[in-house]
């Protein structure tokens, strides 16, 4: 079983969602493709274009907040050579 962390789970979903938006802009770019799609034609182009950019933009913003880790959030404690503990910064 595996199991991920959070932010890599968010970087992961992102990146689904970021696709999900390409693949609205190539339907509204190519019709051929939004009729393999079958993307009814009651939706208006302009409707699934800035739905498609929004869905893409929110991929991306996802994706690339997902991995983010909080540097020198906990700063090891030596005695000498040795880290003894960690203290919370």
């Amino acid at each position: 079983m595996i199991i991920y962390k959070r932010g890599k789970m968010k970087k992961i979903i992102g990146y689904l969602i970021a696709v999900l938006g390409i693949i609205g802009i190539a339907a509204y770019s190519i019709p051929q493709f939004k009729a393999v799609l079958g993307i009814p034609s009651s939706i208006n182009d302009t409707t699934l274009l800035i739905a498609s950019l929004i869905i893409a933009a929110i991929g991306v913003f996802l994706s690339l907040k997902g991995n983010r880790t909080r540097a020198h959030s906990e700063v090891p404690i030596f005695h000498g050579k040795h880290v003894v503990g960690y203290r919370r910064h």
